[in-house]
């Protein structure tokens, strides 16, 4: 990488992470819902803010809320247990976050009691993808699906709870549709379809960035 493009790249990266920072102020300060909710309650989602894969699932884990991280603990383990055996997925590089931010919300018998729920949290969701621009979203489980149908573009495709299915979900971002981390632990069945599409999602990455690097080489000779 030239030094130009490093510094542009830094450049971005650091946008990225600033814009990170204030999307979880404004997380932490959300009194949308009107319920009685700690900010300590309401995660934002970790990783690598440039990500060109993002990682959404449906609600967070008792480990994520002790800690305020998304993808910690459990969640952590079986993602990074997954890169380790791929080729082109690297723990590091992926950016993960939560359909619903609230823990007190999310970790009830019906997940979500009021449908303005998903609304609220969706406007976070959709400013982690605004600031990330993911070429790859891996939808975890239906109440993942149906959140980011609410801030899906006109001109995208709606996504629907197929695991396996991939959509055209923004202009230059794929969606890929697949179960929810905790019940694919708890129903074999379910982890092997998980396990299906994570190796999917590898191998369409690695085409995306076999085409990259053939188009950043036709620019370099012409």
């Amino acid at each position: 990488m030239s030094e130009e493009l490093a510094t542009t790249y830094r450049l971005y990266l650091g946008k990225a992470q600033e814009e990170m920072e204030y999307i979880r102020q404004e997380l932490e300060a959300c009194q949308r819902c009107g319920l009685e909710v700690s900010k300590d309650a309401k995660v934002m989602g970790s990783g690598f803010p440039l990500s060109d894969i993002m990682l959404v699932k449906s609600r967070l884990f008792q480990e994520e809320t002790e800690r305020g991280v998304a993808f910690y603990g459990e969640a952590a383990e079986v993602v990074e247990k997954a890169c380790q055996a791929l080729d082109h997925l690297k723990f590091e590089y992926l950016y993960g976050t939560n359909a619903i931010k609230c823990h007190l919300i999310s970790s009830g018998p019906s997940i979500f009691p009021d449908p303005s729920i998903r609304k609220n949290c969706s406007l976070f969701l959709k400013m982690e993808i605004l600031t990330c621009q993911p070429r790859f979203i891996l939808a975890l489980g239906q109440e993942a699906v149906e959140v980011l149908n609410l801030i899906s573009p006109a001109l995208g495709d709606r996504l629907e709870f197929q695991p396996g299915a991939i959509f055209n979900y923004r202009p230059k971002t794929r969606a890929l549709v697949t179960y929810d981390l905790l019940d694919s632990l708890e129903d074999m069945e379910k982890k092997k379809q998980l396990w299906a599409d994570l190796r999917k999602l590898n191998s369409i990455y690695g085409d995306y960035l076999s085409q990259r690097v053939r188009s950043e080489s036709i620019l370099k000779r012409s």
